[in-house]
């Protein structure tokens, strides 16, 4: 996983301030905030530049896009939605948001880590396995 940097963290604040109001948004906290890269580690050549930008969502969650040349990287999930609901009040927050950008950093750092998946345990520590 790669961590996003303070101010990166401070503009998606703006966003889940945005649809705080809709409890059925859930978001994440600041401490979680991160790019997932996947199971296993990428080989790296050195440092790389990621650009976030864009906001977007899946059907699960909302996201920050995080674009970088290394593949497999996507976006930082900043909220999960609790339960189904009609998505035009989350459309009507996000659509003016679209098109922000968060920054740009450039990454030294790449944290392979345990994260204990499931509903009562996804906010957890995490159990770092080594640092590349």
């Amino acid at each position: 996983m790669i961590e996003p940097p303070p101010e990166v963290k401070a503009g998606i604040a703006r966003v889940q301030r945005a649809f705080a109001h809709l409890d059925w948004i859930a978001p994440l906290p600041a401490h979680f905030l991160h790019v997932t890269l996947g199971a296993e580690p990428p080989e790296l050549d050195g440092p790389f530049e990621i650009d976030y930008r864009r906001v977007n969502c899946f059907h699960e969650a909302v996201i920050v896009e995080a674009h970088a040349p290394l593949a497999g990287l996507s976006h930082v999930s900043i909220g999960y939605v609790r339960e189904a609901h009609d998505a035009e009040a989350l459309r009507s927050v996000l659509v003016p948001l679209r098109d922000e950008s968060f920054g740009r950093s450039t990454v030294t750092e790449l944290v392979h880590v345990r994260i204990p998946v499931g509903r009562t345990t996804l906010f957890r520590p995490w159990t770092v396995l080594e640092r590349i």
